[in-house]
């Protein structure tokens, strides 16, 4: 794979397997020592396909599955970068009407008699003006409420209320919603065919799944799992994210062994 990659990073990463490989170690050794490049359910995956003896097996499903989870991630960010677009392309376009095009024609309203001049004029006026006045200190105040704004998202607060944000928006939260369904659905599929326990599977979903809705029905999971309850049992308590036609059919897979 070295030899045949025109990747320089490739072709190093193969390298250092190699390396590892000939001095005796097992292939999930080298690749745990590789982060950057699998996570810690991919090399939990390999691990159990190394274990069960279908190593070529799971390597082709997790191929499978990361193309498909691909294709869906594309989809899901296209869809989303639509609004966000709109919404950015509006906001620039009413500052520039404010600060370019309505004072022009504020400057002719100025000359007629002002008693006469609609409210509402008078407050789009004033509003312009005080835009056109402020326009560096309201610059730099939207710089630092972005920085801060950012370093708050970084923390576990701030990523539980982005997300329930997300997840309020009526056709954005059907879409967040089914994207990671998808996800968490064929991240399972794939760990319980590489023949992994629950709550292997669980924990590694938490970290697949950086959605904190989905890391707290994961954690009430593995604690019902732990009191000897069943995967629906808990997850029926997540509605918010778990549609009930999922649920039922998760019901029916865990009782008959098929899920």
């Amino acid at each position: 794979m070295a030899e045949t990659s025109s990747n320089a990073s490739v072709q190093e990463m193969c390298h250092y397997i190699y390396e590892m490989l000939d001095a005796g170690k097992p292939l999930t050794y080298a690749l745990s020592r590789l982060p950057k490049a699998f996570t810690d359910g991919d090399v939990a995956i390999i691990k159990s396909g190394e274990k069960s003896g279908k190593l070529t097996i799971v390597l082709a499903s997790l191929a499978t599955e990361y193309s498909f989870l691909g294709q869906i991630k594309s989809m899901y960010i296209g869809a989303m970068i639509y609004p966000v677009i709109l919404i950015t392309v509006s906001f620039f376009a009413i500052l520039a009407l404010f600060l370019f095009i309505l004072p022009g024609i504020f400057s002719i309203v100025e000359q007629f008699d002002m008693a006469s001049i609609p409210t509402t004029t008078k407050i789009l006026m004033k509003f312009s003006k005080f835009l056109q006045g402020n326009i560096k200190s309201l610059s730099i105040g939207a710089v630092i409420l972005a920085i801060v704004g950012s370093v708050y998202l970084s923390t576990d607060n701030g990523k539980k209320t982005f997300y329930d944000f997300i997840l309020s928006v009526p056709i954005v939260s059907k879409m967040t919603k089914y994207y990671y369904l998808i996800k968490f659905a064929r991240y399972m599929k794939l760990m319980l065919s590489a023949g992994m326990s629950y709550i292997e599977i669980f924990k590694l979903e938490k970290e697949i799944i950086a959605m904190p809705a989905y890391q707290d029905m994961i954690d009430s999971i593995i604690f019902g799992l732990d009191r000897g309850e069943s995967i629906f049992d808990e997850m029926q308590n997540h509605t918010h994210i778990i549609p009930p036609d999922v649920l039922v059919l998760l019901k029916v897979g865990e009782e008959t062994a098929t899920l």
